[in-house]
């Protein structure tokens, strides 16, 4: 049987091939971003086999303290954690699999009204669990960042386009434009998501700002 690296290594292989021979000679915008899409998610899957598992269960813990934290508040009363899961990437599920049994509080009307409202009343037992969960997600976002290699050359060897940055700064300019009082480029972090189909995805966070 394969092993997550050796996957991973292969995985990097085939990503080679469409960044380095393939996409150069791609003459629409249209599908170049078709084969960023794919480099995207090759960046993904291969991060995942290289260092999921590691990253998650370093994590598992933190996660398992906001479940029974919010269990705590009576706002939760999901599934316990079975510690079940196995194959190439067992932590990295077993994490997925309860963070999504925890969210599924906060896709109901009726929860996240709950949530809100507790919120906006000042509860500082949940304001501080707020706080915990965004901060794990923080963490386990940028621990998980993709692991992209350099861009290869143009092929009039002039550097290659960088879609991520271009967005980026795209986005900068919109979101100071729309919100005037944001600091000057606005957008601390950005990259993009794989998935979307024929959407892009990006996550992005924001400078901190004193209101």
């Amino acid at each position: 049987m394969l092993r997550p690296q050796d996957i991973a290594t292969f995985l990097a292989s085939v990503r080679a091939t469409v960044a380095n021979d393939l996409k150069p000679d791609l003459k629409s915008d249209h599908n170049r971003a078709k084969a960023d899409s794919v480099l995207s998610v090759l960046d993904r899957v291969i991060t995942e086999m290289t260092i999921g598992n590691p990253v998650a269960n370093e994590r598992i813990s933190t996660w398992e303290r906001l479940r029974n934290g919010l269990a705590s508040l009576g706002l939760y009363a999901g599934k316990p954690t079975v510690n079940s899961a196995a194959g190439y990437l067992g932590a990295v599920t077993q994490l997925q699999s309860d963070a999504a049994d925890m969210q599924r509080l906060f896709n109901s009307d009726a929860g996240f009204e709950k949530l809100t409202s507790r919120l906006a009343s000042g509860d500082a037992a949940l304001h501080s669990w707020f706080a915990n969960a965004v901060n794990a997600l923080v963490d386990i976002t940028v621990a998980t960042e993709p692991m992209v290699p350099k861009a290869v050359a143009a092929a009039d060897g002039g550097p290659a386009p960088d879609e991520t940055q271009r967005l980026h700064t795209a986005l900068d300019a919109y979101l100071k434009s729309r919100f005037p009082a944001l600091p000057d480029q606005p957008i601390e972090r950005f990259r993009l998501s794989p998935g979307g189909y024929a959407k892009q995805t990006g996550l992005f966070l924001l400078k901190p700002k004193s209101w």
